[in-house]
């Protein structure tokens, strides 16, 4: 299990402001897949994997990025929202492939179980070696609830029918496992807060900003199978089938994924992203880092040219 999480390892991402004023210069995404803006793809090349091909990053950029969606993560709408004299740290999403592992090995649910506060005191301890390089302001993500996802719904898919929220049709064993990682690192995340008064360390949860969708998907705009990977192969509930992932040969697209969830099973689509982002910035973090910025209304706008801004 690799959790054994060290800074040079993390995917980053660096961007550069797009407003004229806010709170921050810069910002710095660690994670990995759901935050990866094509870190990977630039150290294996396009033949290496299959994000360097359509149609990952048809949505938004028309050709693939490096990004493990159709167009742009929820990184790309937070880290143009707001900054200006100061640097923001998105540390995460981290852990989540300590755990896909496992489950996809077959692994059981009390051996994983068991994994995570290793993986949990790597996050922190990744958290633990930014405050000591100086920074002040960090937002430490959790993870999105698994059994909603496409993969997991399709490999655990012969589950008892009791296993299911009738309400949103997922895995409801599965979140609770996302909902145990979840709540020992906001454990976590409260003694170092204790510990570092001056350090502002935000916690994102990406699990209840998920869920408002997967409990509500037609109120934000995605249609009626919203559980379904809109890129891949197989059919079914969940259009997964492991012989042909998404950019592979006998794989296939879904005709608008703005109306979907997710888009290959593990990562969300562009639409997905930019719900949760909009949550993100406003009460599914905290505390708030709007405190440190009480100039800016943290809301996503996308104005049409493919930048995302403040209001």
């Amino acid at each position: 299990m690799a959790v054994s999480l060290s800074l040079r390892l993390f995917a980053l991402a660096y961007l550069h402001a797009q407003l004229a004023s806010g709170c921050y210069t810069s910002i710095f995404s660690f994670g990995d897949s759901l935050a990866d803006t094509g870190n990977l793809l630039l150290s294996t090349g396009s033949n290496g994997t299959r994000v360097g091909r359509l149609p990952y990053g048809e949505t938004f950029f028309h050709s693939p990025t490096g990004r493990f969606s159709d167009g742009r993560l929820m990184i790309d709408f937070i880290g143009c929202a707001a900054f200006m004299s100061d640097a923001l740290f998105l540390v995460g999403e981290i852990g989540g492939n300590d755990y896909n592992h496992p489950f996809s090995a077959g692994r059981s649910l009390t051996e994983i179980t068991a994994m995570v506060p290793d993986v949990v005191r790597a996050i922190t301890s990744a958290v633990d070696e930014l405050i000591g390089m100086g920074v002040r302001t960090m937002v430490v993500p959790g993870n999105f609830p698994i059994g909603c996802s496409a993969a997991y719904l399709s490999r655990f898919q012969n589950e008892k029918r009791d296993s299911y929220d009738p309400r949103t049709g997922c895995i409801k064993w599965l979140n609770a496992f996302a909902e145990y990682h979840n709540r020992l690192l906001e454990e976590e995340l409260r003694r170092r807060r204790r510990r570092h008064p001056d350090v502002i360390i935000s916690y994102a949860d990406y699990y209840q900003a998920a869920m408002e969708i997967y409990a509500s998907p037609q109120d934000h705009g995605f249609g009626e199978s919203p559980l379904a990977a809109c890129c891949g192969s197989g059919g079914g509930d969940y259009n997964l089938n492991s012989t042909a992932g998404c950019g592979e040969e006998g794989s296939s697209v879904c005709s608008d994924p703005s109306r979907q969830i997710s888009w290959d099973g593990l990562h969300l689509t562009e639409a997905a992203y930019k719900v949760i982002a909009g949550g993100l910035l406003g009460r599914h973090i905290m505390p708030s880092i709007s405190r440190v910025c009480p100039e800016l209304n943290w809301t996503v706008l996308d104005n049409g040219d493919g930048y995302i801004s403040s209001s």
